[in-house]
């Protein structure tokens, strides 16, 4: 698999590592709780989640390339560091996990992102493809040892990462705007207050988010999700192993059921996604042991234990 399509696979974790964080707050509106999940899953940039999964408080901008290949280095040293937990959680071999680590690249400078409303974008407008393409991956992206590639060669929306991000705003600023409530406004042009206010909050020793005296009421909540941030990485580790899990089922689905047709074929696709989700769910409370070496087992397990309530629903 390229290291295009792992890359946002675990990306596309690390969101729902920090989404699930909030499921199981205190003191936290629905909807608030609404609103943020919306704003990490589908409008922040891949930048933006990264440095807040690793420094516990979001960046003052939006996009840093040579800032997001530091933090993926970063993230690819905490998986490093928890090599021996997440092995023995058995979510992974020692290939699966080097190949993990060896793949991950930064998104935006490949003119991608792991924000759903990016990839749907990408995806239906049939760039998608043609980016995780290695023959467009070996031709377009500059090497060491040969010479960068003109802009004028590279297809139209992939030869800047911010060209295709703004056309994806401005194709979301059509409907209204379910975080922001501006209609017509581009989708991730603004940010939610409650994110805002604690936009310049650090991490304080204990793990939690220290916000400044002048930060508004609503980075109280923040400061819940900051306990989180330190083990975020840990978490969309074990959740990556989960669907990897989930994606084998699925592959094993199509050869069991390619010979199939109609009724019987969506019957036998049904039966097999299921099992699919029962493995993935049975990863996953194995992987609950992976949460005992990490800097805050108990963040850990909670965003786990949610991501298997909400997989339990759809087998039920």
């Amino acid at each position: 698999m390229s290291k295009q399509i792992e890359s946002i696979t675990f990306f596309s974790c690390l969101r729902e590592a920090l989404a699930l964080s909030l499921d199981n707050m205190e003191g936290l509106q629905e909807s608030e709780k609404s609103s943020l999940q919306s704003f990490i899953l589908s409008e922040s940039t891949d930048y933006e989640v990264m440095h807040f999964s690793i420094t516990g408080k979001f960046p003052s901008e939006k996009y840093n390339s040579v800032n997001e290949a530091i933090l993926v280095d970063t993230i690819k040293n905490e998986l490093t560091e928890n090599y021996i937990e997440l092995i023995e959680s058995g979510n992974y071999t020692e290939e699966t996990l080097d190949n993990l680590i060896e793949s991950l690249i930064p998104l935006t400078e490949n003119g991608l992102s792991s924000s759903t409303l990016i990839l749907e974008h990408l995806s239906s407008t049939g760039i998608l493809p043609l980016i995780i393409s290695e023959k467009w991956y070996d031709k377009f992206l500059p090497k060491k040892d040969k010479p960068t590639a003109k802009k004028s060669d590279i297809p139209k929306g992939i030869s800047d990462a911010s060209d295709a991000m703004t056309g994806q705003f401005k194709q979301a600023g059509k409907m209204k705007n379910p975080i922001m409530g501006k209609k017509g406004s581009p989708a991730g042009s603004d940010t939610p207050a409650i994110i805002k206010a604690a936009g310049n909050a650090t991490m304080d020793g204990d793990g939690t988010v220290k916000k400044p005296e002048s930060a508004a009421k609503g980075a109280i909540s923040l400061k819940k999700l900051g306990g989180a941030a330190g083990v975020t990485v840990a978490i969309a580790a074990l959740l990556y192993g989960g669907y990897k899990t989930y994606k084998r089922f699925l592959s094993k689905a199509a050869r069991a059921c390619s010979n199939k047709s109609g009724a019987e074929k969506t019957a036998c696709m049904v039966a097999f996604k299921k099992n699919a989700v029962k493995a993935q769910i049975a990863d996953l409370r194995r992987g609950l042991s992976g949460c005992s070496g990490t800097k805050n087992p108990q963040k850990c397990k909670a965003a786990i234990n949610a991501k298997i309530q909400k997989l339990q629903s759809k087998v039920a």
